[in-house]
């Protein structure tokens, strides 16, 4: 059975920037401040190749279960746009797409995305 989960990251405090900890560490010689971007960075990269090995493994399911698959991201989507006002996207006709992510995972969806 092919599962997969959405994890979205709703950290109100600002993540540090490559620049200010590059600033931090030349000007002042204090690494700690790119030590903290880097575990920042290597957690967000986690969360990344996580999802994209979920997704990889859904869109390389074996034939005889594409078929199922099919209807279920159907009946999801379906159900995403019933239960969220479609927020208009670039292309201006599809729902925005964190709204669909937030509806059929049940979870709050960041802004940024």
């Amino acid at each position: 059975m092919l599962t997969l989960s959405v994890r979205v990251s709703t950290a109100s405090h600002r993540k540090p920037f490559l620049g200010d900890a590059l600033s931090a560490a030349l000007r002042e010689g204090r690494e700690d401040k790119l030590d903290e971007y880097a575990a920042g960075s290597r957690a967000e990269a986690m969360q990344v190749v996580g999802l994209a090995h979920g997704l990889t493994r859904l869109a390389t399911a074996p034939p005889a279960v594409r078929p199922l698959r099919n209807v279920a991201l159907r009946l999801l989507a379906q159900a995403a746009q019933q239960a969220t006002p479609a927020k208009e996207s670039r292309s201006g006709w599809l729902p925005d797409t964190a709204s669909v992510i937030a509806t059929c995972c049940g979870q709050q969806v960041n802004e940024a995305l």
